[in-house]
């Protein structure tokens, strides 16, 4: 799973791929073993996983928020706003209490 605030010069490169030489890179499918590209908000920086592995927080500095990732769906499922720039993100040992910095 690759993580990014655009999209664009990803697919402005598969469709180069494809009209250049028939071919897909891996990180386009969705098969197993393959990279998915999950936009986010902008400038993501930092993320933890749950302890129970059922949620991948990640920090979107430019974006004022902390994006919510189902790692087994690999899509966003969800948008905290934080206010300006959260930095630096943790959770804690019972996966209870998420905690980030402001910059």
């Amino acid at each position: 799973m690759a993580l990014m605030s655009d999209p664009a010069p990803w697919t402005a490169a598969v469709d180069l791929l494809r009209r250049e030489f028939g071919t897909q890179p891996d990180f386009v499918a969705g098969a197993p073993g393959r990279v998915n590209l999950i936009v986010t908000g902008g400038r993501p920086q930092g993320s933890v996983l749950a302890p129970d592995g059922g949620r991948l927080y990640v920090v979107n500095t430019g974006g004022d928020a902390v994006t919510i990732i189902d790692p087994q769906l690999q899509k966003a499922v969800g948008i905290l706003s934080t206010g300006k720039g959260p930095g630096r993100i943790a959770i804690t040992p019972d996966g209870k209490t998420l905690v980030y910095n402001l910059q």
